[in-house]
């Protein structure tokens, strides 16, 4: 989530540069990797449940994971949109 925080500063620092789509670009590159580091998350979430299920511990389900990390991909690709079209 910094990430896109990140990408929305960036936007609003560079938005009176001569070069709207270098500051455009750079943005996107932020909004990529907090997607990057969702899905990230959700394969380590998937690891760890395989580690726990040598133990007597019950986990949350990897659905409630992958369904929070689409949530987020989501958030996060319609902010790069809306980067895009100001």
């Amino acid at each position: 989530m910094a990430c896109i925080a990140l990408a929305l500063g960036l936007k609003a620092v560079f938005k009176d540069t001569d070069y709207p789509l270098v500051a455009k670009a750079v943005a996107e590159v932020f909004i990529i990797v907090a997607i990057l580091i969702f899905w990230a998350a959700v394969t380590k979430c998937r690891e760890a449940q395989r580690r726990m299920k040598d133990h007597d511990v019950e986990a949350q389900s990897h659905q409630r994971m992958t369904t929070l990390a689409s949530i987020l991909t989501l958030g996060a690709l319609a902010t790069g949109v809306i980067l895009w079209l100001l």
